[in-house]
């Protein structure tokens, strides 16, 4: 998500390039099909006040436990600080604002390219018995923690009372929670909105968002009758070259990928009907198979579900269109308005030598309510805290605002040990095969149903 567009099958498939790391660890026009619609419900927001599972011990070491921090402490902070402002960002002002609080601890940071190359520097340092202090994760979190690579950080949220579970949503704490113990913290929420051009929607007489999966298929023949007129390509833009943007759909249908224990899967009748939903709408040509991220800002597409970073981009690149961008939650099915979620995590590396100060660091930066408003404002990203949305700059913000609804319903990724890997090896590509009319939807429910059990270790 360094740039204003979805990242690439190729970025996600690079992800299990990992496995060789691993084994170096291992060794040391029709119309859309009709979905049924509940009446939009109304979700509370939630914390993560009943996070924790049933305490099982994992096996620990003596590098997983806490040292004290000396009094002169470097540490090394490893992620894709990209685009460059946020490098800046974390440089120039986060940084020497820890340097006020705690003098004797230097903050390095290190940038890598990508998620998936932060991942496998990650796996390579440490299985050579190096690597950061300090860690940030998008799709790793319970494969480092299940490897005995990251720290527990149960002993410093039972010590520090400057950072509690319960400060963070739900379903985004439960992406680093493994037997029992919670091995990250959250620190940039993941979720899918649906983003939407309020001119071209005035031109097609429609004065507000789709709230409902049907409506949303109606709203886009209408727009797919004025685009000519109205000035856009298309009415919606769908890419399904990752599996996040098609968990949008099928959560809120009421679908699910697998169960909490990652012991069943759900490739059935509810999944098929919502990629049938998808393709249909490819079909019927009132949403388009191709295009990116930048399409609902740069003015060429008038619907698209999207990240945070839509929004930031729109407003430094396609300033002339931001003022008509809207947000809206997901269109709700059966599963009422309930997304997929995920995040940055940050962790501290099992091997650090520094973890007394690399907490520190982190439970200053999360804990600080005025260092997280200004941290999510700079680098175009949304809190993971509920009481950071309280915040004036996020409560009243078009988008900001709808992503907390969001977060507040969403479900979690799933928590299994291979997700990664079931992700990009299988569900990316097939889901991609769906999307340009490669293969028919059933054909991809197949494979799905032949090939994941055995990665996810499902009998």
């Amino acid at each position: 998500m360094e740039a204003l567009r979805s990242i690439t099958r190729r970025e996600f498939l690079r992800g299990s390039a990992l496995s060789a790391a691993a084994c170096v660890l291992a060794a040391c026009s029709p119309a859309a099909t009709p979905v049924p619609q509940p009446e939009p419900t109304e979700v509370a927001p939630t914390t993560a006040a009943a996070q924790e599972a049933p305490a099982t011990e994992a096996p620990t070491t003596a590098a997983s436990e806490p040292t004290a921090a000396p009094q002169q402490a470097k540490v090394n902070w490893l992620g894709p600080f990209v685009p460059a402002y946020r490098m800046d960002y974390v440089t120039k002002v986060l940084i020497p604002s820890y340097k006020d609080v705690a003098p004797n601890v230097e903050i390095v940071p290190e940038q890598a390219t990508s998620w998936p190359d932060t991942e496998e520097k990650i796996m390579v340092r440490y299985a050579a018995g190096g690597g950061p202090d300090l860690a940030q994760t998008y799709f790793a979190p319970l494969d480092f923690a299940s490897r005995g690579m990251l720290a527990a950080m149960n002993p410093f949220l039972e010590a520090d009372s400057r950072v509690k579970g319960e400060d963070f949503f739900v379903s985004l704490m439960k992406g680093a929670q493994y037997n029992g113990k919670t091995y990250g913290l959250p620190h940039n929420a993941i979720t899918q909105v649906l983003f939407y051009n309020k001119k071209y929607f005035e031109a097609a007489g429609l004065q507000e968002p789709p709230k409902t999966l049907t409506e949303l298929a109606e709203f886009a023949r209408k727009l797919t009758a004025v685009k000519k007129g109205a000035g856009f390509d298309y009415a919606m833009e769908i890419q399904l070259n990752d599996a996040d943007t098609f968990a949008a759909y099928l959560y809120a249908n009421g679908g699910r990928f697998v169960d909490d224990d990652c012991q069943r899967m759900f490739y059935d009748e509810t999944m098929l009907a919502t990629l049938k939903y998808i393709v249909d709408l490819i079909k019927s040509g009132d949403a388009a198979p191709f295009g990116s991220a930048a399409d609902v800002p740069n003015g060429k597409a008038a619907m698209r579900y999207s990240v945070p970073i839509l929004v930031g981009n729109t407003k430094t690149q396609f300033p002339d269109v931001y003022p008509n961008l809207g947000a809206a939650l997901v269109p709700a099915g059966p599963g009422g308005h309930t997304s997929y979620s995920w995040a940055h995590y940050e962790h501290i590396m099992a091997n650090s030598k520094v973890k007394e100060a690399a907490w520190d660091f982190l439970a200053w930066m999360l804990s600080d309510l005025k260092t997280d408003v200004e941290f999510h404002d700079q680098q175009n990203f949304v809190p993971t805290q509920p009481r950071t949305y309280a915040d004036k700059l996020f409560a009243e913000h078009w988008a900001w605002s709808v992503f907390a609804k969001q977060l507040a319903s969403c479900i979690s990724a799933p928590t299994c040990l291979k997700w990664r890997a079931a992700y990009t090896e299988v569900m990316t590509p097939e889901l991609e095969a769906a999307w340009t009319l490669q293969k028919t939807p059933e054909e991809v429910i197949a494979t799905m149903n032949q090939k994941l059990p055995k990665i996810l270790g499902i009998s």
